[in-house]
């Protein structure tokens, strides 16, 4: 379990410097908002990345702790928080979702966009009941996930059925902060338990600065309705599903499975 949880960080400590550029994902912002009570709710994010989310949460929030596998990831958030002016709303530390625990409960927990399904099924339960033991009672933790199914493409953004296979697609090129350019291509194969996703990137500096590119592989694995009904911590009150952040649809036939458990009060 241990071996899987480190090789998920170490790929994302490369992309920690430019994570921001590459994950530009707004859709669920306003979802994520809408579960805070301004000014009054604490929220657990983890993991984090370098805060892309944390900081709406953090605006509305009356804190957000903000927790990343990868220490690169966190101290990037820290300096991002800061030049957004929210370090007092905001405490970032490294840590494993699987052996998380925080000095003081949370009102809520977010596990954003597929960030469960990093980790094999085994760990995902033992998380599963670590983020549990976080919460308040009478709290809420919600699970973000993608279900990879059907043929539309961009749920996640990386995701298309067409990309499947041995050829690398090309997906986009984008500005960097420093005058740069990063472009990413995909490609990916299904296996029984879950999806492998490589990444390459071609990182394009200022004139005169030579080019690099690297790879990075990304598995996510397989989880369901089914899954979380079988492997539910004895703490959960009520768990629901929902297809999207609109809530339109039928609840399990959609690209994405939001899953939402609330804490028993007693």
């Amino acid at each position: 379990m241990t071996g899987v949880i480190e090789a998920a960080a170490e790929a994302y400590s490369r992309r920690a410097a430019f994570y921001r550029v590459e994950y530009d994902e707004r859709r669920d912002i306003g979802f994520f908002l809408s579960l805070i009570e301004a000014g009054k709710t604490d929220v657990l994010e983890v993991p984090c990345g370098a805060g892309r989310l944390t900081v709406h949460l953090a605006r509305k929030a009356r804190h957000v702790t903000a927790v990343d596998l990868e220490p690169t990831m966190v101290r990037s958030l820290e300096s991002f928080v800061q030049a957004e002016g929210l370090s007092d709303k905001v405490t970032a530390r490294a840590g494993d979702m699987t052996s998380l625990c925080l000095p003081r409960p949370v009102d809520l927990v977010i596990v954003p966009s597929e960030a469960l399904q990093l980790l094999p099924k085994p760990a995902g339960r033992t998380a599963l009941a670590t983020l549990m033991d976080q919460l308040k009672p009478g709290g809420c933790m919600v699970i973000d996930l993608a279900l990879f199914t059907g043929p539309t493409a961009g749920t996640p953004d990386y995701f298309d059925p067409a990309t499947e296979g041995s050829r690398w697609c090309p997906q986009w090129v984008r500005p960097l902060p420093d005058g740069g350019t990063l472009g990413r291509s995909v490609r990916f194969r299904r296996e029984s338990d879950c999806c492998v996703f490589d990444f390459s990137y071609e990182i394009t500096g200022k004139p005169g600065t030579p080019t690099a590119r690297f790879c990075e592989e990304m598995v996510l694995f397989h989880y369901g309705a089914e899954w979380f009904l079988q492997n539910l911590p004895q703490s959960v009150a009520t768990l629901s599903f929902r297809s999207g952040y609109d809530g339109t649809g039928p609840a399990l036939a959609g690209q994405r499975l939001i899953v939402t458990l609330h804490k028993s009060v007693e």
